[in-house]
């Protein structure tokens, strides 16, 4: 085994056991203890601070753990804010004011923790959401939900943040260890840098939850085939069922997919280069995987039995359910653009401008296709793992790239994957390739003139195929627009990339880490802020006034429905009125609500519309306006365009309306102002009818 010089941190007199351990170990227990110190202290990276500017705005933007030098910083603190980790992330919608939301909405709805929330909609099923937190038994398969569950709002934020990324390291450490052969460093440095990644980092690391039950299984899978002990055996094949059920309750094909198809072609590779089939002893891998089939299809079950109706609503929706995709989205130059992350997805938001959508992977894949060309001594270091990685990796490319027959898409299930999420894939086996070429060779040999001529050709063959995606992003996306393509700062990506060809042709790969692991760092490091904890739900006056209403509607046996609106984005104050125990009308809703929306649209003239996952906009109309319409904004969002007194609305037992900052609703009459907060900031309204039995 090769140990790294880091190890060395392991040993201590003080402990003897613990330098008996094997590295593997004690390098996850030290992750384990640190993700154990970041839930105690409440620490994360989430921006909920966003939204929490309408429930506490006078202390939404004090929680970041860098207030103390903010606060000595005074008026010059802003130019800092992103160096300190203190900057909450607007392009971060979909966690803050969506994910996280709904997870704080479980605490507010009477029950906590239901599997369905009677305050979204006409009801949401919450067992679809894998982030969200549900008094169920198949939460034993959603252990991202455990802090929640177990140690309140605060804790479970910082439970939910941290253990994505410290799950994925660690199961794809050990997956990488047994692909690697055993190789501590480099599986560790592997690692590390899928974790750092812009495409994870950027996406909150939603990606890496799903990733890190795949490469559960994957080890699992190994283990219980290369088992030894009816023991072993059957642990093997309790983790193999556990990861199974987490992995397709995931419920995200787009990532689902190519990830199956990823880590299946790794096993194949090690069964043939490991010759797995003189290891098997057959009672054992049928026990185990009796045990495993056992254990996922009991979980799947309860799961399908719990989400069944909605399960089925999601299925025949126009999106994402009727969606069917196969290929040429994503452009080689936009593939390989996660080289430029470092000023992408740092570009001001705009149409066409979503730095998440923009993050991806350092890849070195075009310098190990080079290689692999034009280098015999690569060929050779490649085993059935590598090849098997090389061929996938190039699939996924032209897959990118090419349209596929759409009968051969929807039989492979690649027509539920756009291309741009594949990224996810693409970067792992990328980095499996590049580490391949980093390790030892059994015996090295000096490298003659011939081999030096392949490996400068490659080199430059990498730099030019970089300049070229750098040019590329220019021409056609004008990322570099303040400083032009040949500045200095847009420069400095391909050298560093030319000089990464060059340390990972030679083998250098310590020298490789300690240029990469910086620009990881400094790429996306700092793109989500550092918060302890966040401003309190509970205490607001926001939730007080919500909470009094709604109390005072179960007293009178009414059942109260509430619009939201003001100048902010509707979709996020609808689900606000949940977050504080009211039930909305409008919000995001994960399946669609057709029972909900066909009271207004009796005649399913707009089914279309809102026949989707959405996020819903309320538009309003005159009072008196007799009627409603939908219209579709896009594949994921439609307004609702009513008028607050039309007759329709009551009937639904809509009644009251919380508004932001600017009034959209007459005082007097039809409207009654209920209740206003002290700096005028919201007010809640009785709709026309609302107090009638």
């Amino acid at each position: 085994m090769n140990l790294p010089r880091t190890s060395l941190l392991f040993q201590s007199r003080a402990c003897p056991w613990l330098s008996r351990l094997p590295f593997r170990w004690r390098l996850l227990g030290l992750i384990w203890l640190c993700f154990a110190f970041l839930v105690a202290t409440r620490i994360h990276g989430s921006s909920i601070a966003l939204s929490a500017r309408l429930w506490a705005p006078k202390d939404w933007n004090r929680h970041f753990l860098a207030q103390p030098i903010l606060d000595a910083l005074g008026s010059r603190a802003d130019p800092y804010r992103s160096i300190l980790m203190a900057e909450s992330r607007e392009i971060r919608s979909d966690e803050y004011a969506i994910e996280t939301l709904w997870a704080m909405a479980q605490f507010t709805h009477e029950p906590r923790f239901p599997v369905r929330n009677g305050n979204i909609g006409n009801g949401q099923n919450m067992l679809l959401v894998s982030w969200v937190p549900v008094a169920h038994p198949v939460s034993i398969v959603r252990p991202v939900t455990w802090g929640y569950l177990l140690f309140g709002p605060a804790a479970g934020l910082a439970w939910e943040w941290w253990f994505s990324p410290f799950f994925c390291f660690s199961t794809v450490f050990l997956a990488l260890w047994i692909i690697l052969r055993n190789h501590d460093f480099l599986s560790a440095f592997g690692a590390l840098w899928f974790c750092s990644s812009a495409y994870l980092v950027c996406w909150s690391h939603f990606p890496a939850y799903t990733v890190g039950f795949a490469a559960m299984g994957m080890v699992a899978v190994y283990h219980l085939i290369t088992a030894h002990t009816l023991r072993g055996a059957l642990l093997a094949g309790l983790a193999t069922g556990y990861a199974t059920a987490g992995f397709l309750l995931q419920m995200y094909p787009p990532w689902m997919v190519p990830l199956a198809y990823t880590f299946a072609a790794v096993l194949v590779g090690l069964f043939v280069r490991d010759r797995l089939w003189k290891q098997i002893i057959p009672s054992n891998l049928a026990y185990g995987f009796g045990l495993a089939t056992v254990l996922a299809g009991v979980i799947v079950a309860v799961f399908f039995l719990a989400v069944q109706p909605e399960l089925q609503a999601l299925t025949n929706s126009a999106y994402p359910g009727q969606r069917r995709l196969n290929g040429g989205d994503l452009s080689l130059a936009r593939l390989f653009g996660g080289l430029y992350n470092w000023h992408t997805i740092r570009m001001p938001m705009g149409e066409d401008m979503n730095p998440s959508e923009w993050a991806g992977f350092i890849l070195f894949l075009p310098t190990i296709l080079f290689a692999v060309v034009l280098c015999r001594r690569v060929r050779r270091r490649l085993d059935a793992v590598g090849w098997a990685m090389l061929a996938l990796g190039v699939a996924q490319v032209l897959y990118g790239e090419l349209h596929i027959p759409q009968w051969l898409a929807d039989v492979t299930l690649w027509s539920r994957v756009q291309a741009f999420r594949a990224q996810l894939t693409l970067g792992f086996v990328s980095i499996v390739l590049t580490l391949m070429m980093l390790a030892p060779e059994m015996r090295p040999k000096r490298l003659d003139r011939r081999q030096w001529i392949e490996i400068a050709v490659v080199v430059l063959g990498t730099a030019g195929f970089f300049l070229w995606v750098g040019a590329s992003l220019q021409n056609w996306e004008n990322v570099f627009v303040q400083a032009g393509f040949f500045s200095l700062p847009a420069l400095l990506a391909p050298a560093g990339a030319t000089l990464g060809a060059l340390l990972l042709l030679l083998g250098r790969a310590r020298a490789f880490a300690g240029l990469l692991i910086p620009g990881l760092l400094a790429i996306a490091g700092n793109f989500n802020p550092l918060s302890v904890s966040f401003a309190s739900i509970e205490d607001s006056d926001l939730r007080h006034a919500v909470k009094a209403v709604v109390d005072r509607d179960r007293r009178e046996g009414r059942s109260g429905i509430w619009l939201a609106s003001g100048s902010l984005q509707e979709p996020v104050l609808g689900t606000l009125v949940t977050v504080m125990g009211g039930r909305a009308l409008t919000g995001v809703f994960f399946h669609p609500q057709l029972s909900l929306w066909h009271q207004l649209d009796p005649e399913r003239k707009f089914e279309f519309v809102y026949n989707r996952y959405a996020e819903t906009f309320y538009f309003q109309l005159p009072f008196g306006y007799p009627k409603s319409t939908f219209v579709l904004n896009n594949h994921g969002s439609f307004w609702l365009a009513v008028a607050p007194d039309n007759p329709l609305l009551l009937r639904m037992g809509v009644r009251h309306a919380l508004t932001f900052e600017r009034d959209v609703y007459t005082k007097t009459p039809p409207c009654e102002l209920v209740q206003e907060s002290a700096d005028k900031r919201f007010r809640i309204w009785n709709l026309p009818g609302a107090t009638s039995n």
